[in-house]
């Protein structure tokens, strides 16, 4: 009967597998603080041409309320430092979202080697198997072939 395969770096390898699980999370968590950052950095450079398309506007038609062009060109420069701040913002997140990457490349790299010796144990043990399989089968074609000539030399 054959032994049942146990590999004895099983508890390190369900703790890699976690790791790299709790990387993948990480991951997705910044990758998903980044596209909210680039989408309200997409928002304020929409408003801000929003903004400037209106002071255009009204340039064209030739109403220049002053108090209201200096209220826009305050905004203007307001929505400036918002999206200058949320660039900064954005390349902050891109660069977690990079660090988390990395992370995540370590951890796989670290699953996949305690993967490759399970694989190699798992070969080595069917190896292992086969040989007492065949010892065993060599055994019992000895034993019949004794009893065989035992029987034509009785003869």
């Amino acid at each position: 009967m054959a032994k049942r395969f146990q590999f004895r770096l099983e508890a390190v390898r369900r703790i890699r597998e976690q790791a790299k699980d709790a990387r993948l999370r990480d991951l997705a968590g910044a990758v998903r603080q980044f596209s909210a950052s680039k989408h309200v950095l997409e928002s304020l450079g929409d408003q801000l041409s929003e903004s400037t398309d209106e002071l255009r506007g009204s340039k064209k038609l030739g109403l220049l309320d002053l108090s209201a062009l200096r209220a826009q060109q305050y905004f203007g420069v307001w929505l400036e430092w918002q999206i200058r701040d949320a660039s900064a913002d954005v390349q902050e997140k891109r660069k977690a979202v990079d660090a988390e990457r990395k992370k995540l490349a370590d951890a796989n790299a670290q699953f996949k080697a305690i993967e490759k010796l399970r694989e190699r144990a798992i070969a080595r043990h069917a190896l292992q198997n086969r040989r007492e399989e065949q010892m065993e089968m060599d055994e019992i074609a000895g034993r019949k072939w004794g009893t065989d000539r035992e029987f034509r030399l009785s003869r």
